[in-house]
């Protein structure tokens, strides 16, 4: 074969090899990457809401399509944002922790998945860390006061509220609702307060399940948190005897 054409040959083999190279998008590369890889909320008080950034790029030499988000905790919640990232570019995707819909305690195995176009790791996954402090435990949620009768054989039921460990409370204010049916009375405790809640219905009363609330207001503060307010609602149902 004439050197001449052994060169030829040589060109066009580089040549398929760097236009190979450029096609797997350098090697073995991510084209997608996220920073931070993991994202940290530190300490919060249940029922806080934190919000944390991160940023995707795209450093293959192609469009990068983002197809879906989603963690595998409902505790996580992000902003809509462009799903197209061309080569080279950045998206910021803002991610919020809703505590309240989390126990308390470390976020152990809590992640957020990102599935792309990325030929090389179509699912890039971003740990999650953080630590959910209970605050102010109220019980119950819902409070059953079952078939009504006429005063005074009403059962009186109570709504405990307690601290977290290292919280203090205080009763700012209470209400409950309709106001003409609810005796509510409090009774301070060791580091909490319990709710006396009994139903007055009048003489003329509905039929079928009737709804009311406790709303409570208190301020939280302790365990290294700023003092703060906090609104809890009880649920109160029962059931309007059969005439």
């Amino acid at each position: 074969m004439e050197p001449s054409a052994r060169h030829v040959i040589l060109v066009l083999a580089l040549a398929g090899a760097l236009l190979l190279v450029q096609g797997c998008g350098g090697g073995d590369e991510d084209r997608l990457t996220a920073s931070p890889t993991r994202i940290e909320f530190g300490r919060m008080l249940h029922g806080d809401v934190s919000e944390r950034t991160l940023t995707l790029t795209n450093r293959g030499p192609v469009d990068v399509s983002i197809t879906h988000v989603s963690a595998n905790c409902s505790c996580i919640e992000h902003h809509p944002f462009g799903r197209l990232l061309h080569p080279g570019e950045e998206r910021t995707l803002t991610i919020f922790l809703l505590s309240g819909a989390v126990g308390t305690g470390p976020l152990r195995g809590k992640h957020l998945d990102i599935v792309s176009s990325d030929p090389i790791r179509p699912h890039l996954q971003v740990e999650l860390g953080g630590e959910i402090v209970q605050s102010i435990t109220v019980l119950p949620v819902t409070l059953e006061l079952g078939t009504l009768g006429a005063p005074p054989s009403l059962e009186t039921q109570l709504v405990r509220v307690r601290p977290g460990p290292g919280m203090e409370v205080e009763l700012v204010r209470y209400r409950g609702q309709p106001q003409e049916q609810l005796e509510i009375e409090t009774v301070e405790v060791d580091a909490g307060v319990d709710f006396s809640v009994r139903w007055k219905p009048p003489v003329e009363h509905g039929r079928g399940r009737f709804l009311g609330s406790l709303e409570i207001r208190t301020r939280v503060s302790g365990a290294g948190f700023e003092p703060r307010e906090l609104k809890h609602v009880v649920r109160i149902q029962g059931e309007w005897p059969r005439r």
